[in-house]
């Protein structure tokens, strides 16, 4: 079997904590886009973000560190549950995908202008430990490709799990709120003054958001006693056209289409469900429906995104989304964009508006991410029946 299995998986989002949780938020069209608690808004071009509530955290505990531990211990309870092995564990690969990593407290320690970390505040140099906590002792890699991290770190694991070097894999995203991110996309003027609206006529631009997501992965020939689903596929092509600007033509991300297809041995009509980039952004929502109408023609398979109810959650984003086409195909439901009111793309998508749509039995879906830098990942995902 090409790919590898799903073992466990936990979130933590603006919506609450949980993947069921999250799965929940979404299909009931619920909004976790809110006027920020912990940054000054007027100086941001939005007052509204994805933040994630403080009090499912325990006060001693970083909120970065925090973020991780509760979506961490889900998942690993999880695998546990299905037959994964504590020693699997220990041994496990670890793969951390991030944009900015815990970077508020570099503001805080560059702002104390006192050459030392402020009160509560771990130097990177002891974060190392976080993961002994956890009996994670095995060796830890980190993917960066801006927005498509979460999903470059999964098929990292993936592709190390399939070739024999590793039989576990902890996959984690995380990116936190900062004022160096509020302050850099309001700088681009990419943000909408109210909850993005993605893929929508009246689209001003994306929401950001901040979570942490984990998956545990396990090889081919370690399939657990009750897998969550599958990593089929995986594909990565790079626009090469702007550092910030997608290609107009959708031309790299559907290249990296037709690369996870290939990989997962599948044709374009294999494929039930898209889970959509869908920022909110003008440029990306066109490309992505060009993209798809190359892949797929046209309607092509019902679409929708998650980031209406959670905002971007930037290196995050890859992962919490694949734990939420995961959730749809267990679930035989796949839920629609929040915002989306009116479609704002030229192409005639088959979008999922106001409710959920069916799925079938053994449904196998697309999850998108594109980035900075013209990168472009994509992830075929199956259920485990």
């Amino acid at each position: 079997m090409s790919g590898c299995w799903v073992a466990g998986y936990g979130a933590v989002s603006s919506v609450g904590s949980g993947a069921e949780a999250l799965y929940r938020a979404w299909a009931a069209g619920q909004c976790g886009l809110r006027p920020m608690t912990r940054f000054s808004p007027a100086r941001y071009q939005t007052p509204v973000a994805g933040e994630v509530v403080a009090d499912i955290f325990l006060p001693q505990i970083p909120r970065f560190e925090a973020m991780l531990e509760v979506a961490l211990c889900e998942a690993l309870m999880q695998a546990k549950d299905v037959g994964v092995q504590q020693d699997q564990l220990r041994r496990a690969l670890v793969v951390m995908a991030t944009t900015k990593g815990d970077l508020k407290n570099l503001e805080q320690y560059v702002r104390s202008a006192s050459g030392t970390w402020p009160d509560g505040v771990q130097e990177p140099a002891r974060r190392g430990r976080f993961w002994e906590r956890f009996d994670l002792t095995g060796p830890a890699h980190m993917v960066s490709l801006a927005c498509a991290s979460g999903a470059a770190a999964i098929a990292y694991a993936a592709e190390s799990l399939e070739s024999g070097c590793h039989d576990t894999a902890v996959v984690v995203g995380i990116d936190e709120l900062s004022d160096f991110i509020l302050t850099g996309f309001s700088s681009l003027k990419s943000l909408d003054p109210e909850p993005c609206r993605p893929f929508d006529r009246e689209r001003k631009g994306l929401s950001l958001g901040e979570a942490a997501a984990v998956m545990v992965l396990t090889a081919p020939g370690s399939l657990p006693s009750a897998p969550l689903g599958r990593v089929l596929g995986w594909g990565f092509a790079n626009d090469a056209t702007h550092l910030t600007a997608p290609n107009r033509e959708g031309t790299g991300l559907a290249l990296a289409c037709n690369h996870a297809l290939d990989k997962a041995g599948l044709t374009p009509g294999d494929i039930h469900y898209i889970n959509a980039h869908g920022t909110g952004t003008a440029y990306n929502d066109a490309m992505e429906a060009k993209a798809v109408a190359k892949v797929f023609g046209l309607p092509g398979p019902p679409l929708s995104t998650l980031k209406g109810t959670t905002g971007h959650t930037l290196g995050a984003a890859g992962v919490l989304e694949a734990i939420a086409t995961l959730e749809c195909l267990q679930r035989k439901s796949a839920p629609p964009t929040r915002g989306l009111e009116t479609s704002g793309v030229d192409e005639a998508l088959d979008l999922i508006q106001h409710t959920p749509r069916p799925l079938p039995e053994g449904a196998k879906a697309l999850s998108l991410s594109a980035g900075f830098g013209g990168f472009n990942a994509v992830l075929v995902l199956g259920s485990a029946a």
